[in-house]
């Protein structure tokens, strides 16, 4: 039997509008925070789209953010 971790982390990142239109309410230029899981993939599905489609007409840029630990995590 196969036994996998599953973790209900939830990762951060910040996606920038460099295309000249606006995608999902987002201006051009602008940025905004989304939720990824643990690999930087967009859970959203608009923005895994966009994120597939920015590898060939680089309409968007995806940062993860780096999350501090809490005192008494491990």
């Amino acid at each position: 039997m196969l036994k996998t971790k599953i973790e209900n982390k939830m990762y951060k990142a910040r996606v920038e509008n460099k295309s000249s239109v606006p995608l999902d309410g987002l201006p051009p230029g602008e940025s905004k925070e989304i939720e990824v899981d643990n690999e930087g993939t967009p859970k959203e599905i608009f923005w895994r789209r966009r994120l597939k489609d920015s590898v060939i007409d680089g309409c968007i840029e995806i940062k993860l953010i780096k999350t501090k630990k809490k005192k008494g995590d491990k």
